[in-house]
């Protein structure tokens, strides 16, 4: 499938790799045994780096990133639905579905500075950043 897919809409706007946690010792051969069946570059991954930003829930397992740089579909590479994403993805009519990102953890000092009049208030909001930031430093710890 990946062949008529390469074939109709050319190298220019379709690009397939391929990404393996194994070593080359077992790669290099495998890639030798599929010849035409794999034609595309293999990325190795021994380190497991990308474990983390791209979580697989099997092998094979695909990943198409939209126009956007986006990942706009994820699964396995023999189901109808991966095709189809392509498809979309390369016709960019395809709507990326709103994945929640974590949130950033706080900076260790980040605060506001805001004029404040009265001395009193000054020392009462100082001693609130402080405890607000023994508490966050106690997560980062934690």
């Amino acid at each position: 499938m990946w062949k008529k897919l390469l074939n109709e809409y050319g190298k220019d706007k379709l690009q397939l790799v391929g990404v393996t946690t194994e070593d080359d010792v077992k790669v290099a051969p495998f890639m030798k045994e599929m010849a035409s069946d794999m034609q595309y570059p293999v990325a190795l991954d021994v380190q497991k780096s990308l474990d983390s930003s791209y979580p697989a829930s099997g092998i094979p397992h695909a990943y198409v990133v939209g126009k956007d740089g986006k990942i706009v579909w994820t699964g396995n590479p023999m189901s109808d639905e991966f095709e189809k994403a392509i498809r979309s993805a390369l016709n960019a009519d395809f709507v990326a579905p709103v994945i929640s990102q974590p949130e950033p953890q706080k900076k260790k000092f980040e605060f506001e500075v805001e004029e404040v009049e009265d001395e009193e208030e000054v020392t009462e909001t100082a001693t609130e950043q402080d405890a607000t930031m023994k508490e966050d430093e106690a997560e980062v710890i934690d």
